[in-house]
């Protein structure tokens, strides 16, 4: 298995890219990105990886999740990108705790681009979709 944590989503893809684990006969990820796990799941499911399990820690006011996944498919709905699709099927107080932040900040990032006067999209927001499952 190959373990990668304390990056960002984005230097993580860009490792399991330069790395490419099954060409090196890894078969297990796991991953715990600092920032853009949504991006990072979106990639996993795009290359071939399925989510198998997953964890919540939440140390110094901050939530962090941890992926595992292995070969094999997996679709991915926005939801699962965004909350976890193993985490969404276990539940728990922590993980709606994990929801009811990522929806708080996602209403302020809404709220700052609105401000900015940005176009509303014409697909449903990511806010949105997080509303729609509460």
């Amino acid at each position: 298995g190959m373990r990668v944590a304390g990056i960002g989503g984005r230097a993580m893809i860009a490792l399991l890219e330069r790395g490419a684990p099954v060409e090196r006969g890894i078969d297990t990820l796991v991953l715990q990105a600092n920032k853009r796990v949504p991006d990072v799941r979106r990639w996993l499911a795009g290359h071939d990886w399925r989510i198998d399990d997953e964890g919540l820690v939440f140390e110094h006011g901050r939530f962090f999740p941890i992926v595992r996944a292995r070969r094999g498919e997996q679709v991915l709905e926005r939801a699962d990108e965004l909350l976890g699709p193993v985490l969404r099927r276990r539940g728990g107080p922590l993980f709606e705790r994990f929801v009811a932040h990522t929806r708080e900040w996602m209403a302020r990032e809404q709220r700052a681009r609105h401000a900015a006067g940005a176009a509303e999209p014409d697909r449903p927001t990511d806010l949105e979709i997080i509303e729609a499952l509460l």
